[in-house]
């Protein structure tokens, strides 16, 4: 029985989650090979933070962030079959400057004081506002008739989904959002050694149940938020290590199988920064390798953990974006820690490869 099958509304709430985040990866992933480049560029002495050329290109590697509930109230909206342009019209509301300077003041709303809340740079208070856009719209539509709606249905879903958001869904959104980061912090903050070595581990694990899908609120809020972030490095971590797991199998695979197949796939995908095919198409099939994999990347995690390596943009860990990690936080540690994991991993699982069959649904 699948992991869908035991937790259904797990499962749909991983893939709604997938969903929205899916489409802004690669743009994530530009401004963060930019803001890598330009850290390379001022530790390389090519470009001084007082450059306006660096200055341009810092900024475009920014902006992405500040008006990130924009980018995601399109791809909500796109997942829940609303209306895009009333669901940006409520983001770009929430992010003008304007709004921050009224709630900082105690403006109010009906008479009531709203909350001071910031929402640029923010993930859950926009997702929540777009979920209930969702119903608020379904529901306009059931009652109105038809020849109003296209009029009266984005006004009266803004008059309705906007001071609901200001009074309770973006406060809500924002405090959940913190108390995640400081849970996460706060672990951090006892042992960042321990922290790193379980969460590199375990990786490999969260990838398969696409929990690691999950994380990526996380990353983008820690980013936003704080400035850095350390989710990212476990990934690398895992990621490469994943790599030699494969690697190990393929070497020891028959010629044109289709596991050498599958474990090339695994090799060639995890060092670009995508884990799944190794996981899926080998790991699973190998799970005493799988959790070698898993023991290499929590050593791999212990190295980072030891030099406190951090990311300060969204920079998938590749074999080809490694090179933008130097000049972060500790980058020695990944430089180190990224190697050793897929050594490690492939020195484990070239000891004994041992096929597992699949398990009859």
């Amino acid at each position: 029985m699948d992991v869908a099958t035991k937790h259904p509304l797990f499962e749909k709430g991983i893939q709604f989650i997938a969903a929205i985040f899916g489409p802004v990866v690669n743009v994530l992933c530009a401004v963060g090979l930019l803001k890598g480049a330009l850290t390379i560029c001022t530790t390389l002495h090519w470009l001084a933070p007082s450059n306006s050329t660096y200055q341009v290109l810092w900024l475009l590697s920014n902006v992405f962030f500040s008006f990130l509930p924009i980018f995601l109230a399109f791809t909500s909206a796109q997942v829940l079959r609303t209306n895009p342009f009333t669901a940006v019209l409520i983001a770009a509301f929430l992010v003008q400057p304007q709004l921050t300077t009224l709630l900082t003041h105690q403006a109010t709303l009906f008479g009531v004081t709203l909350p001071n809340t910031r929402y640029d740079s923010t993930v859950l208070p926009i997702i929540f506002a777009v979920i209930l856009l969702h119903f608020v719209e379904s529901a306009l539509k059931r009652y109105l008739p038809e020849v109003i709606q296209s009029m009266f249905v984005p006004l009266l879903s803004l008059l309705i989904v906007l001071p609901v958001t200001l009074f309770l869904l973006g406060p809500i959104g924002n405090l959940l959002a913190k108390g995640v980061t400081l849970g996460y912090n706060n672990t951090m903050a006892i042992s960042p050694i321990i922290a790193m070595a379980i969460l590199s581990g375990l990786f490999p694990a969260f990838i398969m149940v696409e929990i690691s899908t999950a994380l990526a609120p996380v990353v983008i809020n820690n980013i936003a938020v704080k400035g850095d972030d350390t989710i990212l490095i476990s990934l690398g971590i895992c990621l490469f290590s994943l790599a030699g797991m494969s690697l190990a199998v393929y070497l020891q695979a028959q010629p044109g199988s289709k596991t050498r197949a599958a474990a090339l796939s695994g090799i060639v995908t995890a060092l670009l920064g995508v884990g799944e095919p190794a996981v899926f198409g080998v790991g699973l099939n190998h799970r005493r390798q799988f959790a070698g994999s898993m023991l290499a990347a929590a050593i791999g995690g212990l190295i980072v953990g030891a030099f406190q390596t951090k990311v300060t943009a969204f920079i998938i860990p590749s074999i080809v974006t490694i090179p933008a990690y130097i000049g972060q936080p500790g980058y020695l540690g990944i430089l180190i820690g990224a190697p050793v994991a897929f050594f490690l991993s492939l020195a484990f699982n070239s000891l004994a490869i041992q096929p597992v069959s699949h398990v009859s649904a």
